[in-house]
């Protein structure tokens, strides 16, 4: 992962906005133009839309586009987006036990009606 993207036991800390990471202290573009309310302000300065590429910088009030600019957001990687493993509960090993015991006790009953 590059700069600004930060895992801390296994907890992705970074933004993600339409699938895609951003660095943290990202914010909404306002500072005008095409782009204003429509792109993201990264906290050097880049401004990236909304497909992840970056179109221009902001710095001193003044936007500066930037025709065809790379692609500077990072897809989510897949682990973040399995879903967590069930762990089973006291209460789940709980009712197991007693639905054994439950048999248990039916058996025991049905051997002593036959005998």
């Amino acid at each position: 992962m590059g700069p600004g993207y930060y895992h801390n036991d296994g907890l992705l800390t970074g933004l993600i906005i339409g699938n895609m990471m951003h660095p943290h202290n990202t914010t909404v573009y306002t500072g005008g133009g095409t782009a204003n309310n429509n792109a993201l302000l990264y906290p050097d300065g880049r401004v990236v839309n909304q497909q992840g590429q970056q179109i221009g910088t902001y710095q001193n009030g003044q936007f500066a586009e930037t025709p065809n600019g790379p692609v500077v957001a990072q897809p989510i990687p897949q682990s973040a987006l399995k879903p967590a493993e069930k762990e089973t509960s006291v209460g789940e090993y709980f009712l197991i036990f007693m639905l054994i015991l439950a048999v248990v006790v039916l058996g025991i009953f049905l051997i002593g009606l036959i005998l």
